[in-house]
């Protein structure tokens, strides 16, 4: 285990609100041979570390969180219980911003979490929010991006190729369709209110959804019983 920390420390603390007591027996972490877990990792109860990959140091992993194969966890990264990551996902690496000079900011990731393959998580900057902070429960397809210094709410879709910018606020039920996303300007943070839901033919810049989208939100909305603003 490469010098990971005991979980019984880490599940008296506890992280990202995990709220469920754990079973009865007892959950062995497991830690495939050709993966590296560096020294100061703290993994909880039934923590599962398939082939090939890669945990920090300052990473923390909750109760049953299963990384599959060939996953990254780089930085000061917390992931909440039960979370499953899946192949080539990176999550806590630097931001993808040049004002970055490598300070400790971190990710903070929810629990019961479905990352799929290719999904990059970026850290915060100190010019941010300091972190990053991603709800529990969230959908994010294959090759989905969660930009630096975002705050990302419960339940969230991100389909494939999804992406956030900077300093984007995603609050809860949004959905993000087919290879669109929010861009930032470097002036203003852009915010999506709840149950949001994007065309395949809208991109979202600074603003809201343009008016020829209402249609289309509406009809996402209705089976939730919810009606388009």
């Amino acid at each position: 285990m490469a010098g990971a920390r005991s979980a019984k420390a880490f599940r008296q603390r506890g992280i990202a609100g995990s709220g469920r007591l754990r079973a009865p027996e007892d959950m062995a972490v497991t830690i495939h041979p050709t993966s590296l877990v560096e020294k100061g990792a703290e993994l909880a109860d039934g923590v599962e570390i398939g082939p090939f990959c890669i945990v920090s140091g300052k990473a923390k992993l909750g109760e049953r969180v299963k990384l599959i194969s060939h996953v990254s966890i780089a930085g000061s990264t917390t992931i909440g219980a039960r979370t499953h990551v899946f192949p080539f996902s990176a999550l806590g690496h630097p931001p993808q911003d040049t004002k970055y000079k490598g300070e400790d900011t971190k990710l903070i990731i929810g629990t019961d979490n479905l990352i799929r393959e290719g999904v990059t998580f970026h850290l915060g900057t100190v010019h941010g929010r300091g972190q990053t902070v991603v709800g529990n429960r969230g959908f994010y397809m294959n090759g989905a991006h969660v930009g630096h210094d975002n705050i990302v709410g419960n339940n969230v879709v991100y389909a494939t190729h999804s992406v956030s910018g900077g300093l984007a606020t995603i609050e809860d039920f949004d959905v993000f369709n087919a290879a669109k996303g929010i861009m930032t300007d470097k002036y203003k943070a852009v915010k999506r209110g709840n149950h949001q839901f994007e065309d395949e033919e809208d991109r979202l810049a600074v603003k809201d959804l343009k008016a020829n989208n209402t249609a289309l939100l509406a009809k996402a909305l209705a089976p939730c019983g919810l009606s388009a603003p």
